[in-house]
C-alpha cells in the first residue's frame, strides 16, 4: 500500500522514524512517505493519493479533518504509544531473526 507516516516533533511516531520504521515498512513492501508538518501533509495528500496516512493518537481527528479536503481520501490510522513499542519490538524479532539466518547461512561449508 502506499502509507504516510505523520510524524509531528512532540510525537511518538516521530521517535518511531527515527528507528527506521519507515524502513521497515517498505522492506515489507508498502510505499511510505514520511513528513512533519500539517501543511506539507496536506499538500503531499493533495498531490498523490494515499492508502492510509498513520498518525499519534492525538493527532487523529485533526488528520481526519483534512483528509476530508482533499478528493483522494485516504484511511487514518491512530496508533499509541503501546502500538508503537509493539511495531518496533515485532521489528527488532525480524530483524534479529534475519541476522541469525544470514549468520548460520554461511557457518555450515
Amino acid at each position: 500500500g502506499r502509507l504516510v507516516l505523520y510524524t509531528p516533533a512532540k510525537g511518538d511516531l516521530a521517535g518511531m522514524s527515527k528507528q527506521g520504521l519507515d524502513k521497515a515498512l517498505r522492506r515489507a513492501g508498502h510505499q511510505v512517505a514520511v513528513v512533519a508538518d500539517r501543511a506539507a501533509l496536506l499538500k503531499m495528500l493533495q498531490e498523490k493519493p494515499f492508502d492510509v496516512v498513520i498518525v499519534d493518537a492525538p493527532q487523529t481527528v485533526d488528520v481526519t479533518s483534512l483528509t476530508r479536503e482533499i478528493q483522494a481520501k485516504p484511511s487514518v490510522i491512530p496508533v499509541s504509544k503501546e502500538t508503537i513499542n509493539f511495531l518496533k519490538t515485532v521489528d527488532d524479532t525480524m530483524k534479529s531473526r534475519l541476522s541469525l539466518k544470514v549468520m548460520g547461512a554461511g557457518g555450515g561449508r
